[in-house]
């Protein structure tokens, strides 16, 4: 039963390590180097295991890495269940007449990643950076208005990687959760993403230590929290001669309205108009509080990327894709590096 284990974790091993960019000894050679590979002393902590993949003759990444990103999205955002309210006031429901051109967020974001690969086919990570962007929405009905809002904040999360190998493909899925703390929000907003990588590399014959491997991207992304927050009429570009021709647009809205719908919506714009009545008195301290259910038009993401290894220690990356009503740009530098000392899971005796 040992025995098949070891054989067992040994097989994924050699089809994870072709997914890190990795080469693996050719038969011919296997034999050759069989003797001088037993006897390879793997200096690092991790990975567990990896002083047997070492006498095997694989060659992995140093297993821990820090990498600086730098990504720009923009993409557009599904409103649902909008409820409003005007300073203190009770929140409205406009989710029946509310209708929205688009409501688009862009940010710039830079994150830090550090991971560690705990096996040579099971890594994770941890990340934490800035976001700088913007939301704008264009409103339909009842009336037409247009804000641009800047939403800055930050974000942490943490993540867990599997490889695999296909032939000459390498195969990496991932899951990584994330919490956005934006100023304009009362709580963090949460995500999770699920991805794969198909890729290969090609490596140098002059420069053994040098790489480039591109690779497919298939990501699906989720947001679970309801949003609730607030901001000031100044922020949302509003002053008299604004609220005046919004007080218009609503009175037509309402005065267009058939018998029975003017029934049915009364309450809601008596509210609303007592509402703009009090951000008219109130334009400089005053502010609108909101709660709304958000999502993608579409969850899923695909990307084309590609990186370059100047050696073990040094990477540089990018990636650029997107979906509908969505894109995303992304650059990387990485820096791969060891903590030595007795490899886990090492096989070795104690002396």
């Amino acid at each position: 039963m040992k025995r098949t284990l070891s054989l067992v974790i040994l097989l994924l091993i050699g089809i994870s390590l072709r997914a890190q960019y990795t080469t693996v000894p050719t038969k011919k050679d296997s034999a050759r180097v069989a003797d001088s590979l037993k006897n390879i002393k793997y200096p690092y902590i991790f990975p567990a295991l990896g002083q047997k993949a070492a006498s095997k003759g694989f060659k992995f990444p140093l297993p821990n890495g820090l990498m600086l990103n730098t990504i720009y999205t923009k993409q557009d955002i599904k409103i649902n269940g909008l409820e409003v309210g005007f300073n203190s006031t009770e929140l409205i429901n406009l989710d029946s007449i509310v209708v929205f051109d688009y409501v688009t967020g862009e940010g710039y974001i830079t994150n830090f990643r550090f991971d560690t690969y705990l096996f040579p086919f099971f890594n994770v990570y941890a990340l934490g950076g800035t976001l700088n962007g913007e939301t704008i929405v264009q409103l339909a009905e009842p009336v037409s208005f247009r804000t641009v809002t800047s939403n800055p904040g930050q974000y942490y999360g943490f993540g867990l990687m599997l490889a695999g190998g296909i032939g000459k493909l390498w195969v990496t899925g991932d899951i990584n959760f994330a919490w956005t703390d934006l100023d304009l929000l009362d709580r963090p907003v949460k995500t999770r993403v699920v991805g794969i990588r198909v890729g290969r590399t090609f490596n140098f014959n002059e420069h053994p230590k040098q790489n480039i491997a591109i690779w497919v991207t298939a990501q699906n992304q989720k947001i679970f929290n309801e949003t609730n927050g607030q901001i000031s009429f100044k922020e949302l570009g509003l002053d008299g001669d604004k609220i005046n021709d919004l007080q218009s647009q609503l009175d037509d809205w309402y005065n267009n309205l058939t018998p029975p719908l003017k029934e049915l919506y009364e309450n809601v714009y008596t509210r609303l108009k007592d509402g703009l009545e009090t951000a008219s008195n109130t334009l400089e301290t005053g502010y609108v509080r909101y709660h709304f259910s958000k999502g993608l038009y579409t969850p899923w993401h695909f990307s084309i990327g590609g990186q370059w290894q100047i050696n073990p220690r040094w990477q540089i990356r990018g990636e650029f894709g997107g979906a509908y009503k969505k894109q995303q740009y992304m650059l990387s530098v990485g820096y791969r590096f060891g903590i030595k000392g007795k490899n886990i899971m090492s096989g070795e005796k104690k002396k």
